[in-house]
C-alpha cells in the first residue's frame, strides 16, 4: 500500500457521491484499491469454490473509476442485492458488495446445498438470508487476507446488513 492517504475533503466527496477534488484517484490510491479488489475476488473464488465443491477462480479483469451515480447504469439487473458493512479496525470505513438478484439467488442456492442451476424467479426471505450469510463468509475471508496485507492489523465487518432493492434507486453511499 502506498504512503498517500485520502484527505478529509476527498473522503467526504467519495461518501457523498461526488468526485474527489482532483477528479481522479492518485496512482497509489488506485493501486491500493486494485489490490483490495484482487483480494476480494480471490476470497470470492475460494468461498464459491468451497460451496460448489469444485475449483473456482475469480479475477478482476477490468476496473473503472466513476462517480457512484454512474454505477446504476452499469448494473445489468433491475434489482440488486447489496451487503453493507463498516470495516472495524479501519476507522469504521464504509464498504458495500453488490450483486444482481440472480447472483444473490445463485449464491444462496449454493449455500443451501444446491447447484445454482434451478433458481426461483424472485428471492424470498430464505434466499436473502442465505445470500447474506454467503457474502458474510466471503467478507470474512477477504478481511483475513487484507489483514495480512496490512501487517496483521485486525479487520472485521461491523454493522452489517443487506437488502434487495431496485437498481434505479440504489446508490452505494447516500447522505
Amino acid at each position: 500500500m502506498g504512503e498517500e492517504f485520502l484527505n478529509q475533503d476527498e473522503i467526504d466527496a467519495l461518501l457523498s457521491g461526488g468526485d474527489t477534488p482532483s477528479g481522479k484517484l492518485s496512482k497509489s490510491e488506485s493501486e491500493a484499491l486494485s489490490e483490495v479488489a484482487s483480494i476480494v475476488a480471490g476470497a470470492a473464488g475460494n468461498v464459491v469454490g468451497m460451496l460448489a465443491e469444485r475449483g473456482v477462480t475469480a479475477n478482476v479483469v477490468a476496473r473503472e473509476e466513476m462517480p457512484q451515480e454512474s454505477m446504476r447504469a452499469k448494473i445489468a439487473s433491475n434489482r440488486v442485492f447489496a451487503y453493507t458493512m463498516t470495516w472495524d479496525g479501519a476507522d469504521e470505513a464504509p464498504a458495500q458488495l453488490v450483486t444482481s438478484e440472480r447472483g444473490a439467488l445463485a449464491l444462496a442456492d449454493l449455500m443451501m446445498g444446491g447447484d445454482a442451476k434451478e433458481l426461483p424467479e424472485e428471492a424470498n426471505d430464505l434466499y436473502l438470508s442465505a445470500s447474506q450469510e454467503g457474502l458474510s463468509q466471503l467478507v470474512g475471508s477477504a478481511l483475513t487476507n487484507l489483514s495480512g496485507l496490512l501487517g496483521g492489523a485486525r479487520l472485521a465487518a461491523g454493522n452489517t446488513n443487506s437488502a434487495l432493492s431496485d437498481a434505479d434507486g440504489w446508490l452505494p453511499f447516500s447522505e
